[in-house]
């Protein structure tokens, strides 16, 4: 299987790949203090605010962050 991108582009938008070849998170979203489980979570969380929004291509997750639409919405949602 060829290797994936790190950096896709998705009708404008971009995308960084949530997981590495290995299957540890990127890089890019790898956050040390955090178990994964508690990534996983937060994941969960911040796609249920429309913080961030996952999406799978070829098999592979990508991800990118999101601003709030409203002001109704904390950027520090997690935070409770």
């Amino acid at each position: 299987m060829a290797k994936q991108p790190r950096h896709i582009r998705v009708k404008g938008n971009d995308y960084l790949r949530l997981y590495d070849d290995k299957g540890d998170y990127s890089k890019d979203f790898d956050i040390p203090f955090m178990s994964r489980k508690d990534i996983e979570e937060s994941i969960k969380e911040l796609e249920a605010v429309d913080l961030m929004e996952v999406i799978v291509r070829d098999g592979v997750k990508y991800f990118r962050m999101l601003e709030p639409k409203t002001k109704d919405v904390p950027f520090n949602v997690l935070n409770k």
